[in-house]
């Protein structure tokens, strides 16, 4: 008569279990006690079987001081929004009421392993002939200062445990729903991009192995950056950094029905607001203007306010020195408030700026944007949304983002700056293009200023040894910014291939990070 496989596992795992226990000499007659610590996967398993292959004989124990089991591994079902958490939740009453487990909903504090005693939290004790240690993860919040304190715990994402940590997460991607979302990765000591671009939905970004890919870069020293990604226009949402302004100015914000879907506390004292102004993309110069217009009103940072602004991700550490807490700790990235929903006066946001927006190019009719008769000027100073809108012109016509996957942007400014000057446009007005409309200026420069003269400067007096610097396709002209044919060009003789700073080359025409 063959063994099935089931009966010959049952066998040896009863025996290699039971027969452990003092007492337990055959199947029918085991006796003894067996503690677990922990009713996780491993605990309750343990648990459950011991007492059906010992026929009820051991008397089993699990301590666990949670009233129900929250699923971990199938927890990113409840980020994606396909479950509940109530749907990955079990009682333990069906481990008492069918298998006779006992449940004693403490947490164990320590072992003597002479006496052969569980001692508890509480106060109690267990005797055990056996113990099996099936704790689970956890973390060691004494050992990071800012977090040993239950309002940070609460606050603080990891995503290690499933429960509160999971619904936190989730709640904070429903403030900004979205189909696609860009995540970055800026290595803050060299400045340099994580290999590659990720553009991740929401159950992707939230599920655990993401998160603890990103937690690892994090603690390598990598800040992580999202944004919610429209491809060349803004997804609707603009960004607006508060620093050192103080929460009244988001009650404000809220007063003139321009309240936050979600806020962010980057480090004490520094805030990030995200406004969702429409459920449909806007126009690059659309929404550089309208997060202009905000960073005016509400004292943010005018510098940042830019159309694919990328803001940081919470619950990961900002990794910025300045940044630092006592005792030398990055401090996390905390969600405020959070609650999905279009600002109340959003139309009436958008309408005032895009009313103001053709005000300006009427008034002020775009320069840069066809070739220019020589000694034609604008009617006036340049404005940022007119700075915005040439530069993308040229962005678009030279197809940099198809053409270049990574450019190096300061060559961009050169080719732009050239292309400008070469339609006899003046210098100042020129120098602003650059300034307002490069898509990250001023990037990580120490000096924004001297960046921007040596930049008109090479532009105005290129290098008249070692060939042209601006290649032509075939038939082209520069006035007519033909954009060189191949992406090779872009690092190839000539000064103006090679890049006026040495930072980090970027795998897509990259927005700004804070």
């Amino acid at each position: 008569m063959s063994m099935q496989r089931r009966d010959f596992l049952k066998t040896i795992g009863a025996a290699s279990t039971v027969a452990a226990i003092p007492g337990c000499a055959t199947m029918g007659g085991t006796s003894g006690k067996v503690v677990v610590i922990g009713g996780g996967y491993g605990g309750a398993t343990a648990a459950k079987y011991i007492r059906m292959w010992s026929d009820g004989g051991v008397d089993v124990t699990v301590v666990e001081p949670n009233p129900e089991f929250i699923s971990c591994p199938i927890s990113n079902l409840v980020l994606g929004g396909s479950k509940t958490l109530a749907d990955i939740t079990v009682s333990y009453d069906n481990l008492t009421k069918r298998h006779g487990v006992k449940i004693v909903k403490d947490t164990a504090a320590g072992i003597d392993t002479e006496k052969r005693m569980v001692k508890l939290a509480g106060g109690g004790e267990l005797p055990y002939d056996r113990l099996i240690l099936s704790p689970g993860v956890d973390l060691m919040w004494d050992k990071v200062p800012a977090l040993n304190n239950a309002r940070a715990q609460e606050t603080i994402l990891h995503a290690w445990k499933a429960g509160a940590q999971t619904v936190a997460l989730r709640r904070q991607l429903e403030a900004m729903p979205n189909d696609l979302f860009l995540v970055r990765l800026i290595h803050q000591k060299t400045r340099r991009a994580f290999p590659g671009e990720r553009l991740w939905t929401a159950t992707q970004l939230t599920s655990l192995a993401t998160v603890r890919f990103l937690r690892i870069r994090n603690r390598e020293g990598c800040d992580v950056y999202f944004q919610p990604y429209a491809a060349g226009r803004n997804a609707g949402y603009i960004l607006l950094d508060l620093d050192g302004v103080g929460r009244t100015v988001l009650e404000t914000m809220g007063a003139d029905g321009l309240q936050p879907c979600l806020v962010l506390q980057t480090s004490a004292g520094h805030f990030q607001a995200w406004l969702h102004i429409s459920n449909c993309a806007l126009e690059p110069a659309l929404a550089t203007s309208v997060a202009q217009h905000l960073a005016r009103t509400y004292g943010g940072d005018l510098a940042s306010a830019d159309w694919r602004h990328l803001g940081r991700l919470a619950g990961f550490t900002n990794q910025k020195p300045q940044r630092r807490i006592s005792g030398g700790y990055a401090p996390w990235v905390k969600i405020v408030h959070a609650h999905a929903g279009l600002a109340s006066s959003a139309d009436g946001l958008l309408q005032s700026v895009s009313g103001w927006l053709m005000a300006q190019q009427e008034s002020h009719p775009p320069i840069g944007c066809a070739p220019h008769e020589a000694g034609q000027t604008a009617a006036g100073p340049i404005s940022p949304a007119q700075a915005t809108q040439i530069y993308q012109h040229w962005m678009s016509r030279w197809r940099i983002a198809e053409r270049f996957p990574q450019p190096d942007w300061s060559i961009v400014d050169l080719w732009v700056a050239r292309q400008l000057l070469s339609q006899a446009i003046p210098v100042t007005e020129v120098r602003d293009i650059v300034q307002w409309g490069s898509p990250h200026f001023p990037r990580r420069h120490g000096n924004p200023e001297d960046y921007l003269q040596r930049t008109l400067a090479r532009a105005a007096f290129p290098r008249p040894a070692g060939g042209p610097v601006f290649h032509l396709a075939e038939g082209g002209n520069a006035a007519e910014g033909v954009f060189p044919p191949t992406a090779s060009r872009m690092s190839e003789g000539g000064c103006a291939e090679q890049p006026v700073n040495n930072g980090p080359r970027r795998r897509h025409p990259n927005p700004r990070v804070s």
